[in-house]
């Protein structure tokens, strides 16, 4: 499905529902490398923020950015993504994209995009 499921509670609870055991450090490491730790820290209840149901307090990116850092904390073997990353600007885009690529090194992950860019940052990395 494109669009992540989220629930009426906080960020910190968002994020825990795939990695209970996950520590505010290990929380703010997977914000940090889905490009949302500046609004969290920006947030005045930080972690604490509730995103309403199904993330309806959150940017269309801001819930992308969330959905990707439960992708991090979860850790999968294998990952599909669709449109993961449509609602962000390129600079953040480039950035998460290169961070997924790093952390699924030596894993699968298929990224599924109408937009011919959204590949170029895989190089030989690439299967058509």
């Amino acid at each position: 499905m494109q669009e992540s499921h989220f629930f009426n509670l906080s960020i910190r609870d968002n994020l825990l529902l795939v990695s209970p055991e996950a520590s505010e450090e290990e929380m703010m490491g997977a914000c940090e490398l889905a490009g949302l730790a500046g609004f969290i820290e920006s947030a005045q209840k930080g972690l604490d923020t509730v995103i309403g149901e199904r993330g309806i307090k959150l940017s269309g990116g801001q819930r992308q950015r969330l959905a990707i850092a439960r992708l991090i904390l979860y850790r999968p073997e294998i990952a599909v993504l669709d449109e993961a990353a449509s609602s962000l600007d390129e600079t953040t885009k480039q950035y998460v994209t290169r961070n997924l690529i790093r952390l699924f090194n030596g894993k699968t992950l298929i990224i599924v995009s109408h937009n011919p860019d959204a590949w170029a940052a895989f190089d030989d990395k690439l299967i058509l």
